[in-house]
């Protein structure tokens, strides 16, 4: 992720309580982010590759269970892009121990 003009800030990160299944624990996430368009579109496929071993096998670790987007809009004066705030639920995923 391109940390310049403007950087990605995470503003908060709040982990909710892990909700065990039969072979996995689903983590949730709660996350408040400001960043550049560009920035926003690189993280949102870094969640979707996030774990994949090939391209054969995709293995998702994490997915996003719902986006909120406020985009700030361009700078009249410079034409630069001011970023977009946006908060991410996500859920992360482990294996379990249990055989």
């Amino acid at each position: 992720i391109n940390s310049k003009n403007p950087p990605f800030e995470f503003n908060t990160i709040t982990f909710g309580s892990p909700v065990q299944e039969a072979n996995y624990t689903l983590l949730p996430i709660s996350t408040s982010i400001y960043s550049s368009r560009t920035n926003f579109d690189r993280f949102l496929e870094l969640i979707n590759l996030s774990g994949q071993v090939s391209s054969d096998i995709p293995i998702r670790l994490m997915e996003v269970s719902n986006i909120n987007i406020r985009y700030r809009g361009v700078d009249p004066k410079t034409g630069k892009d001011k970023g977009v705030d946006f908060t991410v639920k996500l859920n992360a995923y482990s294996r379990s121990n249990e055989s």
